[in-house]
């Protein structure tokens, strides 16, 4: 962060660590003592905002409603017993969860917890302030009560609030706010007090319309994915459900394999590959030098740089989310840096903290570097087809796998060995794992598009916040051509418009 000297509100911008200001904005500031709360970006956002000479509303008179949920007790039940639940973080996966269930008898007051599509979801509490358009695959979800619900007025664009929402600017006023020390919060009224610039009608709405069409094409993305799951099912006839209901279990000594861990020799996993093996499908390891090559990189020193020095570096959280929060570059001088890098066509899985989340490596991922917390696996792809391999992974068949190799104290590890055991079924028709592999790489592709519409509608819109004045002598002629540049994003270069109501507002529709 570029530190700043303030002066009657002047922010000069000067590579210093320490910076004065008057005891007046203390004051006036809500007593905040916390330098971070009188940050360069807060100021240089407010300043932009007001020198742009933009008419401005607060966001929360854009909104119905805008709020938060006290904490609940929780008591996890099974699948037919319970809401599917999803925590702060688990709402930008790409494949949304299904593991925890909230009772339905003991929960009370749920309403609030469910939402619709077209509201905006804020995380506010660790990494604060990260925006999500609601769709349709959410809308069955209990979702945390760290999440603050923004509802927008019908008559406002839901997807211009969510891009003003997503910039820099709004990020740094919203962020300013947040307090707390070993986990950071903000609170609903923090958000309502953030000023958002009113503009013209077209512009709004094609920015509205370009976010849509993101959301609309993830979705999108997600039921492809689904689809190749449940045509790996029925391909492989693997409909008959596996039994995770025993709690206790005997193991012979000669089936201990050195390990004492007992979710190594859960019966779920045992029972998997039963199952698997009477599918009348050939059963392979993983690590089977014929069909793939598995690794991890090591460990290694990261020199961060900028955009134009470095290369994008992914970090294993990343590789399932929906949308990138904040890529990172590290230096193109970094020493052996092919070790890190991918390949388009490789699988990545998570081998540390949060095991077993997968990702295939499309051609935007090609050459990134990615940390040594993924796994790489390279498919012989004439005997396995990479979009069936990620698929498999993805499924209760390989993922149940995965989990039972669990090993480690505070952090959990998968390593090469143990995935290298990992049983996968090949159909003997290859057209069969073509079939399945070639919808998860649609999806894959599809995920990756719409991203490139969301990414390059809010750059833009940074751009014109940033650069745009409401008094310049040439402001007609720079609105058209920024209003002309948001057309072309999600028409022309992006040909995305399929199924979208463009006029529709607060009540936004997507593709389901």
């Amino acid at each position: 962060m570029v530190e700043a000297t303030l002066q009657k509100g002047i922010i000069s911008e000067l590579p210093q660590k320490s910076f004065g200001l008057k005891i007046d904005w203390v004051i006036t500031e809500d007593l905040r003592l916390d330098s971070t709360y009188y940050s360069n970006e807060r100021f240089l956002a407010k300043r932009l905002l007001q020198e742009s000479k933009y008419s401005l509303n607060k966001v929360g008179d854009l909104c119905t409603e805008l709020f938060n949920l006290n904490r609940f007790r929780r008591v996890w039940v099974e699948k037919e017993h319970g809401y599917p639940y999803m925590g702060p973080s688990e709402i930008f996966l790409f494949e949304l969860p299904r593991e925890r269930f909230v009772s339905k008898e003991t929960t009370k007051k749920i309403e609030k917890f469910f939402v619709k599509e077209g509201w905006i979801l804020l995380t506010c509490s660790g990494i604060v302030g990260r925006p999500l358009l609601v769709s349709k695959s959410f809308t069955d979800y209990f979702l945390s009560h760290d999440l603050i619900r923004v509802i927008p007025k019908e008559d406002v664009y839901s997807g211009y609030l969510y891009a003003f929402l997503s910039t820099w600017i709004a990020q740094a006023l919203i962020t300013k706010d947040r307090y707390g020390m070993t986990v950071q919060h903000i609170e609903p009224e923090h958000v309502k007090e953030v000023p958002i610039p009113e503009l013209s009608d077209e512009i709004e709405r094609n920015i509205h319309v370009n976010i849509v069409k993101s959301c609309s094409i993830r979705e999108k993305a997600r039921k492809l994915q689904n689809q190749a799951e449940a045509l790996l099912t029925k391909e492989l006839g693997l409909e008959k459900s596996a039994s995770n209901n025993e709690k206790i279990f005997s193991v012979k000594s000669s089936e201990l394999d050195l390990r004492f861990d007992a979710s190594y020799h859960t019966p779920y996993a045992q029972n998997l590959i039963e199952l698997m093996k009477k599918s009348g499908n050939e059963l392979f390891k993983i690590g089977d030098p014929a069909i793939s090559q598995i690794f991890i990189p090591p460990r290694f020193k990261r020199l961060y740089v900028g955009k134009e020095y470095g290369i994008p570096l992914l970090q294993g959280s990343d590789i399932a989310e929906s949308k990138i929060c904040e890529m990172k570059y590290i230096s193109k001088k970094t020493k052996h840096l092919n070790k890190w890098q991918v390949k388009e066509g490789w699988v990545l899985v998570t081998c540390s903290g949060t095991l077993g989340r997968t990702a295939l490596v499309t051609k935007v991922w090609d050459n990134y570097a990615v940390s040594q917390h993924a796994l790489r696996i390279i498919p012989n792809a004439s005997k396995l087809h990479p979009g069936y391999l990620k698929a498999f992974l993805a499924s209760k068949w390989g993922y149940g796998q995965i989990l039972a190799k669990t090993y480690g104290g505070v952090v959990d590890e998968l390593s090469e060995n143990d995935m290298k055991e990992i049983y996968i079924p090949l159909p003997s028709s290859y057209d069969i794992q073509e079939g399945i592999g070639n919808l998860t790489i649609q999806a894959s592709e599809l995920k990756q598009k719409a991203n490139l519409v969301e990414d390059a509608t809010i750059k833009t819109f940074e751009e014109m916040l940033s650069k745009y004045r409401c008094d310049s002598p040439n402001a007609k002629e720079e609105l058209d051509a920024y209003n002309e540049t948001f057309a072309l994003i999600g028409n022309e270069e992006l040909n995305v418009s399929e199924g979208l109501d463009q006029e529709q507002k607060g009540g936004t529709k997507f593709l389901g």
